[in-house]
């Protein structure tokens, strides 16, 4: 007998390598599995802008890199002793203007010139305008200073539909896009608001998907995380105190379902290697003396990050100077 609901394995239409340039936008879900990515030695790039949860904050993240807009003094306001910029989250903020600047605009530059994948991760379809201007981040400004509504499912695929055409165009390396929806529930909206709000997630992630199956030079995918979470593992052991992020737990196994879907067997072979000299490098020996045996334990373990650079192209550079200090120690 079975006692639980298992979602069937994505038939995803790509596979994601060690070759591929990713960029993923989105919620905090898009952070967790991007740190997983970059763990295992993906070349990844996460949230630009800082987290952004809704459709329209997401769009504008897409439009300020294929624009190539720059951030201007003009751009930004002073609260709490800090210079902020609506479309960039908090840990941007800086004491002065110009530090504010450099910081916006440093993250857009270090963005991915030639991106062949995007992850676009949707956590809300609530908005807070400022005026006419959409808000990715309201740095703690009085409620009364913004007006907030739940998008339509249309101006959610619209506007998403649009922005990503225009970064096609952009950045035409760009081949593949995965689309999701945060598993993460926002209950401060309330039970109800915020399954309307995922419910129109779900819509607007398929009317994209369906407009660009016709598009030939980018295959699109859905990935079922939020059907992962709150059907497959529809248990409250799977969520972390607050009742609504998944736990360490469940985001292990919903990136363990993630690779399933888009990894090869050459790719898991590989991320294996990584682990096992993950390992290596947080191993600590009983005694703080180099031995011989250390000594050679640590230049094996070197050898075998600098054979693994040169043959896929991955970024051991920390790990390795990591290990070699532990030699001149």
């Amino acid at each position: 007998m079975n006692f639980r609901t298992e979602i069937p394995t994505l038939k995803s239409d790509f596979s994601i390598s060690h070759k591929d340039i990713i960029l993923s936008i989105g919620s905090c879900f898009a952070n967790e599995i991007g740190t997983r990515l970059k763990n295992d030695k993906f070349n990844i790039y996460v949230n630009p802008t800082g987290v952004t949860y809704n459709p329209f904050s997401i769009s504008q993240t897409l439009s300020l890199l294929s624009d190539e807009i720059v951030v201007h003094d003009c751009d930004l306001f002073f609260h709490h002793n800090l210079w902020h910029d609506f479309r960039f989250h908090g840990s941007f903020s800086r004491p002065t203007k110009q530090e504010t600047v450099s910081a916006t605009n440093a993250a857009l530059r270090s963005t991915p010139s030639s991106p062949t994948l995007l992850i676009v991760t949707l956590g809300t379809a609530f908005v807070y305008f400022h005026g006419e201007s959409v808000v990715n981040n309201c740095h703690k400004l009085p409620a009364s200073s913004f007006t907030r509504r739940l998008l339509s499912v249309n101006e959610c695929a619209d506007s998403l539909k649009q922005a990503l055409l225009r970064f096609i165009e952009h950045f035409p390396t760009l081949s593949k896009i995965i689309i999701t929806v945060s598993p993460i529930r926002h209950l401060a909206d309330g039970a109800h608001q915020n399954t309307l709000s995922k419910s129109t997630l779900h819509l607007a992630a398929q009317q994209v998907c369906d407009a660009f199956a016709s598009v030939p030079s980018v295959a699109i995918n859905y990935f079922p995380a939020y059907e992962i979470l709150l059907d497959e593992l529809r248990d409250y052991r799977f969520y972390a105190d607050d009742m609504t992020h998944p736990s360490p737990l469940a985001f292990n196994y919903i990136y363990q379902r993630f690779s399933d879907a888009f990894f090869s067997k050459e790719t898991i072979a590989l991320i294996s290697q990584c682990e096992k000299l993950h390992k290596a490098c947080q191993h600590r020996p009983l005694s703080s003396a180099l031995s011989d045996e250390r000594r050679q334990f640590l230049l094996t373990t070197i050898a075998s990050m600098q054979s693994l650079q040169r043959s896929h192209n991955l970024n051991f550079s920390s790990e390795i100077s990591q290990l070699q200090s532990q030699l001149t120690d």
